[in-house]
């Protein structure tokens, strides 16, 4: 074996180590955290957080994520030092150990919860079902007889089409911007 080869097994050898030293301290620090996470004081202030976006109704969507998610404003400095980014890191992995679905977004102060697949009513007014990536009625589909887009007939025939599938996602509007609104289709307007 030449020296080159030697030196490189060493630095392997030695990065191995290294990781298992890292993961055992990085351990330990989720362990220190979460113990502080679960003081009654944060579970109170968690909770609130996961109340407050599980409300909500304001969508938005997310990078690398194909659905749109609720999100709310939040006060990080509750529970962390928010510009300190180990411990964003080990709020993050709390959410994600804990299966609460929430993902924080440190930038914006906010956190998100995924909707799933929805009904998608395009700019457009074309609905389309993003599971099967269908379209399920074009907007000519619900015009009055002016030529006006019918929210009345474009909802009924939405519900009807749920109901014929067995299939109750949420309804989402998209206007020409991209920003996402959702739809009541057992609303009377």
């Amino acid at each position: 074996m030449n020296k080159i080869q030697e030196l490189k097994q060493k630095i392997e050898s030695v990065n191995i180590q290294n990781d298992e030293v890292i993961k055992g301290l990085m351990d330990e620090a989720f362990e220190v955290f979460s113990k502080k996470m679960s003081s009654p004081k944060n579970r109170k202030t968690i909770r609130k957080m996961i109340q407050q976006v599980e409300n909500s109704k304001d969508l938005t969507s997310v990078k690398y994520d194909e659905f749109f998610h609720q999100y709310t404003t939040v006060d990080f400095s509750l529970l962390i030092n928010e510009t300190d980014e180990f411990e964003c890191n080990l709020l993050r992995l709390y959410f994600d150990s804990n299966d609460y679905f929430i993902y924080p977004d440190f930038k914006n102060n906010s956190l998100t919860i995924s909707i799933g697949l929805c009904i998608l009513i395009n700019d457009d007014g074309d609905i389309l079902d993003q599971d099967s990536g269908k379209l399920i009625f074009d907007s000519n589909d619900y015009l009055d007889e002016n030529g006006d887009i019918d929210k009345k007939k474009r909802n009924q025939l939405i519900e009807k089409y749920m109901e014929e599938n067995d299939y109750f996602p949420s309804v989402v509007e998209c206007d020409y911007y991209g920003n996402a609104f959702y739809v009541n289709t057992k609303s009377e307007d």
